[in-house]
């Protein structure tokens, strides 16, 4: 008979009745089942046939289940399904009355018992809870001690599962760093130092008092633990919004509501809340067979003084790579400088070696060396040279690496002589923007941008806000502050935090000017010169004929590479000096009125007088500042024409002012 023909049999429900009844009658027999099962019979006769076997011929039971085609699952799920294939608790459903509740969880959800579930049947995730599980053990017992010495439930000790998985190394992509997973800004406003020297979110403790603060915060300004797991996933800024845009407080609400939501913030509360409940239920997570990681124990000790992290391991007889492991938070060669007489840097030694640290720290050599702080704008070679050491040099003595960033502010190891001053050699071109009311009573002075470098910090150093510091340099406030980019302000007194140069240290000229666009062309090594467009003329032969390329022809004018050009219309070249020396002969050689000229005898200038050094004062300073004395620039030295008047300088917003 044809399968299609077959005549259908009890339906599966009828199979799996008298598997529970055949399992009711014969509880020893349960195993002897599965294992029949494991063979993997290929239809439902042949698994009553095993199953029948198995129990020794009592089988009057199954005589529904030979007439039903079952795969060997339904026979997996019928047995698991009477509790006879384990008496583990972790196989039985989650039973909400006779579960112990954290204490930062008030119910239990959909979602959360959703997720409960699927830490316990989906293989997967089974494997990282147990993992997670077991590496809490290294920082466990201090992280409870910890929480509970801040005034919050120890269970938060499962935030730190979620964000790092308890390695206190862990950096996300967005700057978030170690157990906690927290932001340099956050870190600093909770009391942790982040620098060059030290970050001591690395630190399991003092990273963890610190989430902990900022987790209670939290949770008195919500009102709810869901809510506060929430803000630190997504931000407390973001919740809020989105809690007065969707009008509830409840967790689950949002989580439900199109859009309510980040789609991670909806998974990472019950992701949370479900460690926290497995730990405070093993047998039912299937945890209790779970050997948790030694737990890490060390001692703290307090430091007066920056030392060589290898020497100190060397006066207390331990390895060196042992106490780095138990100091995260040290990112150099050495143990950070202190951050002042009454904050020693805290160092964790291994248990017992306490004893050791006076004798280490008297073998370690005092070398003569003194602390400075690196001003804002200010580089490290600048700052080396100042004590005539190469830039290596002066980070080894801080044992920090060549690669490493130090933003200002940074306090370095120098040695400890007065450092000698060094002049600048060079005026750099400024190209600024207008301003056209300057604070009263204000010297302007200009900053150039290191590495790392935030309008916030930049404005913080000169001392003014950091809107005026947007608004004076045309800056978005949203970008990043690229190195070598010349912000201008107006200060009211000497930065002490920063290194700043005067007007009279620098070659200014106003962005989109003339001048402006002379000075970049005579710092590409080129003349800027004006030409007229001929008949037959395109973009692509004016380039060949001055020497450009057409992509960068088209760069310095705001035109497409294709555009159609009109006869006796101008455009701007940007021509090498003996170039533009032929284009003046040519042109003195032309007779007077020919009018087959490139180039307006107007806009000629002498190669000699085609380099200049800065923008008339009256278009690049206010009135109060130093007005430095100037030579000519290209158009200074040219008569005036029809459309640019003798006594002011023509804008030049329809040209590009940047190189090609």
């Amino acid at each position: 008979m044809r399968r299609n023909d077959r005549p259908r049999g009890p339906s599966i429900s009828a199979a799996i009745a008298a598997l529970t009844a055949l399992v009711a009658c014969a509880p020893a027999r349960a195993q002897t089942i599965v294992e029949a099962q494991r063979a993997t019979p290929s239809s439902g006769g042949e698994a009553a046939n095993a199953i029948d076997v198995a129990l020794g011929g009592e089988s009057s039971s199954l005589a529904a289940l030979r007439e039903v085609e079952a795969a060997p699952a339904v026979v997996r799920v019928a047995v698991t399904a009477t509790g006879a294939a384990s008496s583990s608790p972790a196989d039985q459903p989650l039973d909400p009355a006779r579960l112990r509740m954290p204490e930062i969880l008030q119910r239990i959800s959909p979602s959360l018992l959703a997720t409960a579930e699927r830490y316990r049947a989906d293989r997967r995730s089974r494997r990282t809870m147990r993992g997670w599980y077991r590496d809490a053990g290294r920082f466990r017992q201090r992280i409870e001690q910890w929480l509970r010495a801040e005034n919050v439930p120890a269970e938060l000790l499962w935030v730190a599962a979620a964000e790092s998985g308890f390695n206190a190394h862990s950096e996300s992509s967005a700057g978030a760093v170690g157990l906690w997973q927290l932001m340099p800004d956050t870190a600093r406003s909770y009391g942790l130092r982040v620098d060059a020297w030290v970050d001591e979110r690395k630190d399991p403790d003092k990273a963890t008092r610190a989430a902990a603060r900022l987790l209670r915060d939290l949770r008195a300004r919500f009102g709810a633990w869901e809510l506060a797991l929430a803000a630190y996933n997504m931000g407390y800024g973001a919740l809020l919004r989105s809690m007065r845009r969707f009008n509830t407080t409840d967790f689950e609400t949002l989580a439900a509501t199109e859009g309510g939501l980040p789609f991670e913030t909806a998974r990472y509360v019950p992701r949370i809340m479900s460690l926290a409940l497995a730990a405070a239920n093993p047998q039912a997570f299937g945890l209790d067979d779970v050997t948790a990681e030694p737990a890490i124990a060390w001692e703290d000790v307090s430091l007066s003084r920056s030392v060589p992290v290898d020497a100190m391991a060397r006066g207390l007889a331990i390895d060196a790579r042992e106490l780095r492991r138990l100091n995260p938070s040290v990112l150099g060669a050495r143990t950070p400088i202190p951050a002042d007489a009454t904050r020693p840097f805290v160092l964790h030694v291994p248990v017992g070696a306490t004893a050791r640290v006076d004798g280490a720290l008297a073998a370690i050599p005092n070398v003569p060396l003194r602390t400075t702080r690196l001003r804002w704008g200010e580089s490290i070679a600048e700052l080396a040279a100042a004590y005539g050491l190469g830039a290596r040099a002066l980070l080894e003595l801080s044992g920090l690496p060549a690669e490493h960033r130090v933003t200002g502010g940074t306090e370095l190891l120098v040695p400890d002589r007065a450092p000698t001053p060094v002049a600048d050699t060079d005026r750099p071109l400024v190209l600024v923007s207008p301003v056209t009311s300057p604070p009263p009573n204000r010297r302007r002075v200009f900053y150039r941008a290191g590495v790392g470098d935030t309008v916030r910090d930049v404005a913080r150093a000169l001392d003014v806000t950091r809107d005026e510091l947007v608004a004076w340099n045309q800056l978005d406030p949203s970008a990043r502050v690229p190195a070598g980019l010349w912000l201008q302000a107006w200060v009211s007194r000497d930065p002490t935090q920063a290194r700043v140069r005067t007007l009279a240290n620098v070659d200014a000229a106003e962005r989109g000017t003339d001048t402006a666009a002379e000075r970049v062309a005579a710092q590409d090594g080129r003349v800027r010169l004006i030409v007229t467009v001929r008949s037959g003329d395109t973009m692509g032969s004016l380039a060949a004929r001055y020497g450009l390329t057409t992509g960068s022809l088209s760069r310095i004018n705001l035109r497409s590479r294709h555009a159609t050009l009109v006869a006796g219309e101008p455009l701007v070249v940007w021509v090498t000096p003996d170039r533009a020396e032929r284009e003046r002969v040519r042109e003195a050689d032309l007779p007077r009125g020919d009018t087959s000229s490139t180039i307006p005898t107007s806009r000629v200038a002498s190669v000699d007088n085609a380099t200049p050094t800065t923008t008339p004062a009256s278009r690049t300073a206010p009135a109060s500042d130093p007005q430095p004395s100037v030579a000519p620039s290209v158009e200074s030295t040219q008569a005036p024409s029809r459309d640019r008047p003798a006594t002011a300088e023509r804008p030049s917003a329809d040209r590009a002012a940047h190189a090609p």
